[in-house]
C-alpha cells in the first residue's frame, strides 16, 4: 500500500534546528572576537594619538606632563593642556569601563608612559600599565602601551 508522506517527522525536524542552533552559536562566537578585536585596535590607535600629542607638545613646552590622569574636559572636549595637540573628542575607551593611564616623571617631566587595557588578553605589548613614567614592555601582555621616543 502506497503511503502519501505530506511533512516532516519530528526527527527530521530536531535535526535541522540541532544544525541551525550550532550555525547560530559559532557566528555569535565569531562576532564577538571580532568586536573585541575592533575595540583594541582602536584603543592602541588612541594610545598612538595621545603618545603623538604628548610629543608635540614637549616640543613646545620642554617637558612632559609630570603627572595625572589622562582625563577629557566636558562632554569629549580635550583638555586645556593638550589642546592644539590632538583633536577632539579627546581619545577615550570604546566601552568606558576602563580609562587610559597616564604616567609622567613627577619632578622633571623627562619621561612618560600612556597605557590602555586591551580586552584580548596576552595581545599586548606591556604586562602592566604606566607607572612611574615607564613601561613594562614584555610579549604576551594585557596592556598596549607606549612611551617617549
Amino acid at each position: 500500500m502506497k503511503q502519501n508522506r505530506l511533512g516532516f517527522t519530528l526527527v527530521e525536524l530536531m535535526v535541522v534546528l540541532a544544525i541551525m542552533g550550532m550555525l547560530t552559536a559559532l557566528s555569535v562566537a565569531s562576532f564577538s572576537a571580532a568586536g573585541k578585536s575592533g575595540r583594541d585596535g582602536k584603543r592602541k590607535a588612541d594610545i598612538e594619538a595621545l603618545r603623538q600629542a604628548l610629543v608635540l607638545k614637549r616640543s613646545d613646552a620642554g617637558r612632559y606632563l609630570a603627572g595625572g590622569p589622562l582625563d577629557m574636559g566636558p562632554d569629549g572636549a580635550v583638555p586645556f593642556w593638550l589642546s592644539g595637540y590632538i583633536s577632539s573628542p579627546f581619545p577615550q575607551d570604546p566601552q568606558s569601563t576602563r580609562a587610559y593611564t597616564y604616567s609622567g616623571t613627577p619632578t622633571t617631566g623627562a619621561n612618560f608612559c600612556v597605557c590602555a587595557y586591551l580586552e584580548t588578553s596576552g595581545t599586548g605589548n606591556s604586562t602592566t600599565a604606566a607607572g612611574n613614567a615607564t613601561c613594562s614592555f614584555g610579549t604576551g601582555g594585557d596592556y598596549y602601551c607606549a612611551t617617549n621616543p
